[in-house]
């Protein structure tokens, strides 16, 4: 079986995979195909059975469209693991229409959920006029807004939600989440339905939109939603 992944994956993660008769493709910045031996490899002839996509792939300088360009023209490919938490982009629909199994990752909870919570820091401090003072070598004091005591609403409880949700609970804050079934194992003080949105916008803070791109979510946030916002709140979307 041969797995296809970017050299950088295969320098990192190669030894703790290796199994027998699993053969790593590697692909490198240039866009060439080696075997684990040094040997090149023919695009035409790669035969890839899985492809393990990595978050280098995204990187500046990284082999993005060489990889995806070998999956699409791929005739053998059984299996495509995603570095990414959504599934909404073009070539994953054109792999999952081939048969090809499309696996994403759920990776992305805690660095996006620390993303989330450094963004609402920010605004609520007004972090920008310290970092002004500091390079003007001098020191202002402001006042600004706790996240202690307020409310959120974050809309989609996956692995991201769930992971912004359990860290906003920790600065005090209450937490209402969205989600389609609600569990009583949900991390937040209270979990509704997609349908009861409208409802319960008004009394959040701070509303962060964290449910897939689908053809029930594109569009969510319209000009009733917006108006139902309640006056100074911050809006996140990842």
């Amino acid at each position: 079986m041969r797995v296809v992944l970017t050299a950088a994956a295969h320098e990192r993660w190669w030894p703790r995979l290796e199994r027998p008769g699993v053969e790593p493709l590697i692909l490198g910045v240039d866009g060439g195909l080696v075997l684990a031996s040094g040997a090149g490899v023919a695009r035409d002839e790669a035969d890839p059975e899985v492809a393990w996509g990595t978050s280098d792939l995204f990187d500046e300088g990284a082999p993005l469209r060489p990889f995806f360009g070998l999956l699409r023209r791929s005739s053998t490919l059984r299996w495509f693991q995603s570095p990414a938490a959504g599934y909404d982009g073009a070539v994953f629909g054109e792999l999952a229409r081939r048969g090809v199994r499309v696996s994403n990752a759920h990776v992305n909870g805690i660095p996006i959920a620390e993303y989330v919570l450094r963004a609402v820091l920010d605004h609520f401090q007004d972090a920008g006029r310290w970092r002004a003072g500091a390079e003007a070598r001098g020191w202002r004091l402001h006042d600004f807004r706790e996240v202690y005591g307020t409310t959120w609403l974050v809309v989609g409880l996956g692995s991201i939600g769930g992971a912004v949700a359990t860290r906003a609970r920790a600065f005090g804050a209450r937490v209402i989440g969205c989600r389609r079934r609600p569990s009583a194992d949900d991390p937040a003080d209270e979990t509704v339905t997609p349908e009861r949105l409208l409802d319960v916008v008004g009394a959040a803070d701070v509303v962060v939109l964290s449910a897939p791109s689908t053809a029930a979510t594109v569009g969510l946030v319209d000009a009733a939603f917006l108006r139902a916002m309640k006056p100074g709140s911050l809006l996140v979307n990842v």
